[in-house]
């Protein structure tokens, strides 16, 4: 189970960086995606919840609160 902060790579070449709970992404952590997008925020039970940034691979950036992994 992980529990603290770590990295965990993914088979389709997605890591993600920060902190877990109980095997959930929780806390602070950055995602970065195969596609080149990368979310940096805070995280709640595995989803995006509460501030954060997205940047995609063609430049654009969301600011702003997320709830449930929506902007």
């Amino acid at each position: 189970m992980k529990h603290g902060v770590g990295i965990l790579k993914f088979s389709n070449g997605d890591v993600y960086q920060g902190q877990f709970v109980k095997d959930q992404f929780h806390g602070k952590g950055t995602y970065n995606y195969a596609n080149g997008d990368v979310f940096t925020g805070i995280w709640k039970n595995g989803h995006k919840n509460g501030k954060g940034k997205l940047e995609t691979y063609d430049g654009s950036l969301q600011l702003g609160n997320w709830v449930d992994d929506k902007f």
